[in-house]
């Protein structure tokens, strides 16, 4: 009987995987196809890195992103619906990272604040 009730939900299993079918070879020949022949990765890259830079959730650049991803898959044909899967209660966009010391000797000054830390007034 313990042997019935593990080998079960094994061929239960089985019965369900027989009626997968693979894609048709024409469908991944064509993606194979356009991969070769029209790869757009790093231009979508550039975009998504060089546009829209770090997209921390709550930010600006997180929702632009979003909306320029959403509206190249509708270019494309694709039914898009943008859910929300929670909300962040502070969003966080990132100011200007550099500053200047003017004097007889001008210095650059680098920096950064971390993520999702509390302004200065």
């Amino acid at each position: 009987m313990k042997r019935i009730s593990l080998l079960a939900p094994v061929l239960l299993a089985l019965v369900f995987c027989g009626h997968i079918r693979a894609q048709h070879p024409a469908v991944i020949d064509r993606i194979i196809a356009e991969g070769k022949t029209n790869n757009q990765t790093m231009q979508h890259l550039d975009i998504l890195c060089n546009r829209f830079g770090g997209r921390l959730v709550g930010s600006d650049a997180y929702e632009n992103a979003a909306e320029w991803a959403a509206s190249r898959f509708r270019e494309w044909g694709m039914q898009v619906e943008m859910d929300e899967a929670g909300s962040v209660p502070v969003g966080f966009n990132r100011g200007p990272w550099f500053g200047r010391m003017m004097g007889e000797q001008s210095m650059t000054l680098h920096f950064v604040t971390p993520s999702y830390t509390s302004g200065t007034k």
